[in-house]
């Protein structure tokens, strides 16, 4: 199972990621998503940092994912950029699905609860508007 820190440094680089493809995107819509899955990420990443200890400043930042990422979207188009990130969304709700089961329903648990409805709303928006 992931742990704490985990989710923080995911989350971070997520955030990086889409704020980065936030700053290069042409198509109104999906920059839009893209910045509220930056801010729900920067969320999830200072939600997980409390409870796992993890400074940003510890956390690296691929250049290279960065990079792979906006080629992907310049090459291969919007469709399957969209849902690329989609599945890491799906991903990373199963995880948290995953991480609830083993928690108990106290305040963090509806907090991970909450992260999960907003990234499946924003994934359900993606598949919507984008592909």
């Amino acid at each position: 199972m992931v742990n704490e820190s985990t989710f923080a440094r995911q989350s971070l680089r997520e955030y990086y990621l889409c704020m980065t493809l936030a700053d290069h995107e042409k198509n109104d819509a999906f920059r839009k998503n893209l910045e509220e899955l930056a801010r729900t990420a920067r969320e999830e990443f200072d939600f997980w940092a409390r409870k796992s200890g993890v400074r940003g400043d510890e956390v690296q930042i691929s250049r290279i994912e960065t990079w792979f990422f906006l080629r992907m979207r310049a090459l291969l188009g919007l469709s399957f950029t969209a849902k690329y990130i989609v599945k890491r969304k799906k991903e990373s709700v199963a995880a948290y699905m995953q991480y609830c089961s083993a928690c108990n329903v106290d305040a963090d648990g509806r907090a991970v609860t909450t992260f999960i409805e907003r990234l499946q709303s924003i994934s359900e928006r993606l598949e919507k508007e984008c592909l």
